[in-house]
């Protein structure tokens, strides 16, 4: 990631490579923890990696023959 600590919801969107829908409705859901500051709400760069590491993961699928 970068220097900064917390980012935008449409600056966490962009860097997690999902849409800023997903973001809000997971910072609602309460599966993204975020912040807010006045009318701001921030997502911090260690709460955007534990929801991505909290998402499950694609398992292998093999072909059958």
């Amino acid at each position: 990631m970068t220097d900064r600590i917390a980012y935008s919801p449409d600056e966490a969107a962009h860097l997690a490579s999902v849409g800023r829908t997903l973001i809000f409705s997971e910072i609602k859901h309460g599966r993204l923890k975020a912040y807010k500051a006045g009318a701001r709400t921030l997502v911090t760069e260690d709460a955007l990696k534990a929801w991505i590491a909290s998402l499950p993961t694609r398992s292998t699928v093999t072909k059958a023959a």
